[in-house]
């Protein structure tokens, strides 16, 4: 069925049938959050403690619309964990990778798609792998914030709706110019920006530190 399209869209590489080939061209877009919403948009720290100190247990109580708990919670916390066994693309990571803040997920299928291990965030495999990171990135201000401003322009150059619709413009100028021309692949650019600027010596939790 699929090789009767001029060419096909995939929010991520995984989906791509194995039996394709290579006379459909293929473009690969993921999902992507918009910055302006009221999830992800910056928000004073005034107004997050107020929304955080106001806080109840009744549903009721809550101070503000889910998205702004959501946001206020996404700015007060240090460290963020998403520990999915299985995931497609959900945006809670990238929202809180958009946010500056370190996030540690498991290894799975979508959540590999938006952290680069040791870069932009953490995956982990294990209980004691997931015990251990948060330790190293509470003890550790300069590794937490070298992990965070890295996850944020990941974010930044991949995972914003101004990409998804560039790519999106980019499928229509193609048809226009007679061709299909595929996007620039955008992550050779990343990896040259996300160096992995600090490091971490991992053994016990007890004796980690920066290097």
């Amino acid at each position: 069925m699929t090789q009767d399209y001029d060419e096909l869209i995939f929010s991520q590489a995984a989906y791509v049938p194995s039996d394709l080939g290579e006379n459909v061209p293929v473009l690969i877009a993921p999902p992507a959050i918009d910055p302006l919403t009221i999830k992800n948009a910056p928000m004073d720290l005034a107004i997050v403690q107020t929304i955080i100190m106001g806080m109840g247990i009744d549903p009721c109580d809550i101070p503000a619309s889910m998205d702004g708990v959501v946001n206020a919670i996404l700015v007060a916390s240090n460290v963020l964990m998403q520990k999915s066994i299985r995931a497609g693309f959900g945006p809670t990571v990238t929202e809180g990778m958009w946010k500056g803040k370190p996030v540690i997920g498991g290894v799975a299928a979508g959540i590999r798609v938006q952290i680069d291990n040791d870069v932009s965030g953490f995956l982990v495999s294990s209980p004691e792998e997931c015990a251990q990171r948060p330790v190293e990135l509470l003890k550790g201000q300069d590794l937490s914030t070298c992990i965070g401003e890295d996850a944020k322009e990941k974010v930044r150059q991949m995972f914003l709706l101004t990409r998804l619709a560039l790519d999106y413009l980019k499928v229509v100028r193609g048809h226009v110019g007679g061709g299909f021309q595929p996007p620039v692949e955008t992550e050779p650019l990343l990896r040259r920006r996300l160096q992995p600027t600090c490091s971490v010596v991992t053994g016990l939790v007890g004796d980690s530190f920066l290097r």
